[in-house]
């Protein structure tokens, strides 16, 4: 069927009436597309000899977060039943709700990983630093003063490194945002869908900053133990 055909309907009276096809609708739903077609409301009540009545009325509305709220105000204003999408797709919804909880732990993950490189890094310097450091201990350098060094370097490369992936990432959700692709269905798009919310970077931000300061607590309170005397002596640690 194309735009511009014409089909007749079999009214509940036995009489036939002819449309012509104005548009195509498609919902991504089979068993709709296949049986569903949308007309006048009016029209239809006088095809099926029901002037006064509607089986279902569907709202649109530009704030969907809404629906929920509006559901129930109908439901008490007209005395039916009423349901938000959220409600109708809530199997849909709670498929996506598992798939971010998916990503969120692969984030983490990843996080998790990073964390453990930049503990690896910071316990090499300490062990590389072995002497410098007790010569700023014989110095005067309190162990407050050692451990800060290496929390303040873990601080740089925290901000350094979120900084660098939050524009990184930008770019790349940019970048796959333009990946073109053809879905017509419940989900209708051109392009690869993606989420852009300053939230993610923030989580993202503050999950790597908590990251790297555990991991740079350890190796600065190593360095802060270290005996100045017993090191400079060539005494292994």
């Amino acid at each position: 069927m194309e735009v511009g055909d014409t089909v007749q309907l079999l009214s509940p009276g036995g009489q036939y009436r002819r449309f012509d096809v104005a548009a195509l609708a498609r919902s991504g739903v089979g068993a709709i597309d296949l049986t569903r077609i949308y007309c006048h409301a009016r029209l239809a009540q006088i095809l099926l000899r029901k002037p006064y009545a509607a089986s279902m009325i569907i709202y649109k509305l530009r704030d969907v977060d809404r629906a929920p709220a509006l559901a129930q105000h109908f439901e008490t204003l007209f005395q039916h039943d009423a349901a938000s999408w959220q409600e109708r797709e809530e199997s849909t919804l709670q498929l996506f709700r598992t798939l971010q909880i998916s990503a969120a732990i692969t984030v983490s993950l990843v996080i998790l990983l990073a964390g453990f490189g930049i503990f690896n890094v910071l316990t090499m310097t300490v062990l590389s630093k072995i002497k410098e450091i007790a010569i700023l201990r014989s110095m005067g350098y309190r162990r407050i003063d050692i451990g800060a060094i290496f929390l303040w370097q873990g601080a740089l490369v925290a901000t350094l490194g979120s900084l660098i992936g939050c524009a990184m990432g930008a770019v790349l959700t940019w970048g796959v945002s333009k990946i073109p692709i053809h879905l017509r269905g419940l989900l209708s798009t051109d392009y690869f869908v993606v989420a852009w919310d300053w939230r993610h970077y923030l989580w993202a931000t503050l999950l790597a900053m908590i990251s790297v300061f555990i991991a740079s607590y350890v190796p600065a309170w190593r360095a802060a133990q270290l005996p100045p005397v017993t090191t400079l002596r060539g005494s292994s640690v």
